[in-house]
Parts: structure tokens; sequence; C-alpha cells
């Protein structure tokens, strides 16, 4: 998001005051720190060393879905910026 808010605005001050373009990742990483205690996006077996997913795993897809869905909406929005600039 970082990238494209800078390809289209060329203002690397804009992405600095822009905090929550960040704050999906920092939330990952919370839930993945807390995942090393309570396994709720996945686990791994230690006996035979297979991977499976939590019961929370969706939290994840969620997150990035809605951020997914944010940078369309941003890009679409700003198109007409884009081009007026070059």
């Amino acid at each position: 998001m970082c990238y494209v808010d800078y390809y289209i605005f060329k203002d690397s001050k804009r992405i600095r005051k822009n905090i929550y373009f960040i704050l999906p990742t920092i939330l990952t990483l919370i839930l993945l720190i807390i995942n090393f205690f309570y396994p709720i996006y996945f686990s791994v077996s230690i006996i035979d060393n297979t991977y499976s997913l939590g019961n929370s795993h969706w939290i994840q897809l969620i997150i990035v879905g809605i951020y997914y869905f944010y940078m369309l909406a941003f890009v679409l929005l700003n198109r007409k910026k884009h081009f007026i600039m070059r």
C-alpha cells in the first residue's frame, strides 16, 4: 500500500504521516507472536512434523482481504491523479 501511495502521489512525507498503512502488519505480527504460546493461526506437530491450520486462521484472511479491497478502492479513486501528474 505504501508503494501504491508513493507511485500515485510521489510524496514520501505522505507515507510517513499515514501510519494506518502499516497497522495490518503490526496486528498480524502481534497475532503471530501470540501464536507461539496459543496456536490460533496454525500449529506444527512435533511428533510427525505436520502443519495444521488453527481455528482462527480466518482472522488473517479477513485482514488481508480488507487490505486488498482498500488498496483497490484507493487506486480506483486516485487513478485520475496519476494520469494528470504524468
